[in-house]
């Protein structure tokens, strides 16, 4: 035989011996190809990129078989996936034996890849809500979030609107997700700060008095700039110095429930208590007395 891939008939050649009769039955001597056999393939999981390739380097298998040293071979092969979005995906491989095409004759390639898969995970991109604040009373404004644009891929879009807790009283309130996504993409959202700041009013004291000896009238007070929502209560106590003398005494503020409100209170105005009037007599007025 020549080495050559096929099947030869062996035959008797030169055998003999004087002393035997011999009867040769020829048989077959077959030459086969080399088997190169690729198994146990999978494939590492990729990042989204916007693509179908699979990196190489991701591939993995096990083989047996080798070259021959004298020939030039390698072994080559692509993979991609049957898919570009991020999920699970089945992957298309092709296997091949390059180099000298007269030394590939001599090799049987067999890959074992049935149902081979692999899985495109998400890319990370990271949403940073941009802190907010709003007088109460006033509408939301526009809530707004930033992001790196090299994060997402061109032609790639996040949808839907961010939110924040509930509430509409003066406090702080926390920025969140709401609905924004991503297709293809793992959005790691940083939230922010949404500051509800006290409505500014101003107020004066309606001047007042009484006559000593009488109780207290109900102190009151006329809104002087700024407005009041309808249907709020400013639940405001007003109060005044200590005191039953003749005289005149401040009136200020001694409690605010609605603490939606930043009141600036003037207080110039006075409680007066007037002389009690009595029966017509004559008295010796004294300063002194007066001062006291």
């Amino acid at each position: 035989t020549n080495g050559e891939i096929g099947s030869y008939t062996i035959k008797i050649g030169t055998l003999s011996n004087a002393h035997y009769n011999i009867e040769f039955v020829e048989g077959t001597l077959t030459i086969s190809k080399r088997k190169i056999q690729i198994f146990d393939i999978y494939i590492d999981d990729k990042i989204y990129d916007g693509t179908n390739v699979v990196n190489l380097d991701d591939l993995h298998y096990k083989k047996t078989g080798s070259f021959l040293t004298s020939h030039n071979i390698r072994l080559s092969f692509t993979a991609e996936y049957d898919g570009k979005d991020a999920g699970e995906h089945n992957v298309v491989l092709n296997f091949a034996l390059t180099g000298n095409a007269s030394d590939i004759y001599y090799y049987d390639l067999v890959v074992m890849s049935d149902n081979i898969k692999g899985t495109i995970a998400p890319k990370n991109l990271n949403v940073y809500a941009n802190s907010l604040t709003k007088i109460y009373g006033e509408k939301d404004p526009v809530l707004t979030y930033n992001y790196a644009s090299l994060d997402l891929l061109s032609g790639d879009v996040i949808e839907g609107n961010i939110s924040r807790t509930i509430g509409e009283n003066v406090g702080e309130y926390t920025i969140t997700q709401g609905t924004l996504s991503a297709k293809n993409y793992k959005i790691n959202f940083i939230t922010a700060k949404f500051i509800i700041q006290q409505r500014e009013i101003s107020i004066s004291a309606v001047p007042c008095s009484k006559t000593y000896g009488e109780l207290d009238p109900q102190f009151t007070y006329t809104l002087t700039n700024g407005t009041i929502l309808a249907g709020d209560q400013l639940g405001l106590t007003l109060s005044r110095a200590e005191g039953e003398r003749l005289g005149t005494y401040v009136i200020k503020i001694a409690s605010q429930i609605n603490q939606n409100y930043k009141i600036y209170f003037t207080s110039a105005n006075r409680r007066k208590i007037k002389p009690r009037i009595g029966s017509a007599y004559s008295v010796d007025f004294n300063p002194e007395l007066a001062r006291n």
